[in-house]
């Protein structure tokens, strides 16, 4: 079994391979390709997502000539980016949702064990936390119906 970084002879790197969709299918989704880097990252996430299938199939990978253009943070940081906006398009929930209620959860317990430390009440902190959580989750509700719109007039395209 290869790591991906085989210089020759059979390699299981997902990303050195050929990706081939129905035309029909991926022209849907065309729009939300970046121009250059990570088209083929984002073509496999939608195609993931929207439960189209898909395999590796072995391919014949030659030593490579030359230097590789791939810049491990930069290159790192813009596919750790395109990942996001495609979770954030396709489920918003899974991040304002979670992110929302842990800021909740984190200002409960900020509130109650200042309360009951020093036994003056709630603070304001606590407070203003709360309710900065409970505006990052109905902020998530409302990117969710964004959302949803977004994926039905690209299944309509």
């Amino acid at each position: 079994m290869s790591n991906g970084h085989q210089t020759g002879g059979v390699d299981t790197d997902f990303n050195s391979g050929l990706r081939a969709f129905r035309r029909e299918v991926l022209y849907k989704y065309l729009r939300l390709l970046p121009e250059r880097f990570g088209a083929s990252t984002v073509t496999t996430l939608l195609m993931k997502e929207r439960n189209w299938e898909g395999a590796e199939v072995e391919i014949i990978v030659r030593k490579r000539t030359g230097k590789s253009s791939v810049k491990q943070i930069r290159d790192g940081m813009r596919t750790i980016a395109l990942i996001s906006n495609v979770v954030l398009l396709f489920h918003p929930m899974r991040f304002f949702g979670i992110f929302g209620i842990c800021v909740v959860l984190l200002g409960s317990i900020y509130g109650i064990a200042e309360a009951i430390i020093y036994g003056l009440g709630v603070p304001v902190l606590a407070a203003i936390i709360i309710i900065f959580g409970l505006q990052i989750f109905f902020w998530g509700i409302t990117v969710a119906q964004i959302s949803k719109v977004r994926k039905e007039s690209l299944e309509d395209y």
